[in-house]
């Protein structure tokens, strides 16, 4: 009865395409919730590293060794702080790019970099042989890693605001599906049972559940109002600092206040 795609059952097939609605953006919202996830995640283990990356900055631009009239510049000890930092920046940059891929949506992506124009990771360090500029790079490559720092901050409470709005949307889809398809079920019984007793004035008489005032809507054509609606990917521009305020999900997301106090103990930059 139900096989092909007709009008001769509205209200049943006005109920089918609620169904087939409510599951296709129940399978975009879990996909997104996933993505929200992963990158929530990437974003703040690279907050803790980059605490670490400043203390070593910090500690390599302030270091100073005992000079007695012509010694080194540097000695072994700072050139492990420099070289440290070079590999985490790349480190560091490794799971930048891992968001942005996993999230192509995310706001201003291009702010999330801390190898362009860095000169300070381009350096070649060693005990006899040292870039006489080493210490304004190194001191360039702190700023620009605070800088980098929060605009991170910026993009973690994007997500966090879009996870919670997608786990909120997939919770919603869940009961709403359980009771179309309850819908569903009880029109169709009652379709058949009224093929089955030879009526044929089925057009536009529902059972009273599809009916339900949670449910209906004026027009039997109106297109279902959507309960998820997924993130759209941002222009890029040459802008180098997130603009405020932040575009936030539409509805259900909550606004957690971002951090955006810098602070770092430049002591034990390897713990």
């Amino acid at each position: 009865i139900f096989a092909h795609n007709t009008n001769e059952f509205p209200i049943e097939k006005q109920i089918r395409e609620e169904l087939a609605n409510y599951n296709q953006q129940n399978s975009l919202a879990i996909r997104d919730r996933e993505r929200f996830v992963d990158s929530e995640r990437e974003l703040s283990n690279v907050l803790v590293e980059m605490n670490k990356l400043l203390r070593l900055l910090d500690i390599s631009a302030n270091y100073n060794t005992f000079e007695i009239f012509g010694g080194q510049i540097i000695d072994q000890q700072q050139v492990r702080y420099m070289e440290s930092a070079q590999k985490r920046i790349g480190t560091l940059q490794n799971s930048l790019n891992r968001v942005r891929t996993i999230l192509p949506e995310i706001p201003h992506p291009q702010t999330l970099d801390l190898v362009t124009n860095n000169n300070f990771i381009s350096m070649y360090v060693t005990v006899s042989l040292i870039d006489m500029n080493w210490r304004d790079k190194t001191r360039a490559c702190l700023y620009r890693v605070i800088d980098c720092q929060k605009n991170i901050q910026r993009s973690l409470q994007w997500v966090q605001q879009y996870r919670q709005y997608a786990e909120g949307a997939t919770n919603r889809l869940a009961e709403v599906i359980i009771t179309t398809r309850h819908r569903l079920f009880t029109e169709r019984c009652s379709v058949v049972e009224s093929v089955l007793s030879g009526q044929n004035d089925r057009h536009g008489v529902g059972s009273s559940t599809a009916n339900d005032a949670l449910f209906s809507t004026e027009n039997d054509n109106e297109v279902t109002p959507p309960v998820y609606e997924a993130p759209t990917i941002h222009v890029v521009d040459s802008t180098t600092n997130h603009p405020t305020p932040y575009d936030n999900p539409s509805r259900n997301a909550t606004s957690p206040s971002p951090s955006n106090r810098i602070s770092y103990n430049p002591s034990n930059p390897f713990r």
